[in-house]
């Protein structure tokens, strides 16, 4: 039985349909893969969380729930350290759709001297699968993970 040209067009539609969505599929998680490499090299060289030295402080720097009322950015309270964060992309582009790469540091530094307490630095890859494109649902991943919730009360100790 002869199929009609009409069917003929559907069907050849229909192929070149799934075959561009499986190169975008290729492409996408090709890239993908390659910053996740990347990510895992990176965070083998300077992936981190580390706390260098704890601090004692009294009761009235922390809040109701025991953590200390750390500054962010600048000490203008006079609390005596504070917290400095940054985020750059390492790779692909921060604001567009498709993988990219983001390092991020955040370090508490001593007012008086800008000796450094503790840091903690990841990196995270997201977007670039198949997901992103067809869906707006990008995945990623974190390398060692994002700072850990308790971070700054294992820095500062109440007195």
């Amino acid at each position: 039985m002869a199929m009609s040209q009409k069917t003929r067009n559907l069907a050849l539609g229909v192929a070149l349909t799934v075959a561009a969505l499986s190169l975008v599929k290729y492409l996408g998680e090709s890239e993908m893969r390659r910053l996740d490499r990347e990510m895992v090299r990176l965070c083998a060289i300077d992936g981190k969380s580390v706390i260098y030295e704890t601090v004692t402080l009294p009761a009235e720097k922390f809040n109701q729930f025991g953590q200390p009322l750390v500054p962010y950015r600048r000490d203008d309270t006079g609390f005596g350290y504070y917290v400095q964060g940054s985020q750059r992309t390492v790779d692909g582009r921060a604001q567009e759709p498709g993988a990219r790469l983001l390092r991020y540091e955040w370090r508490v530094l001593r007012t008086t001297d800008g000796k450094l307490l503790a840091e903690h630095i990841h990196y995270t890859r997201g977007g670039g699968d198949w997901q992103e494109w067809l869906f707006g649902l990008a995945s990623g991943w974190s390398c060692p993970g994002p700072v850990p919730a308790d971070f700054e009360q294992r820095i500062f100790i109440r007195d």
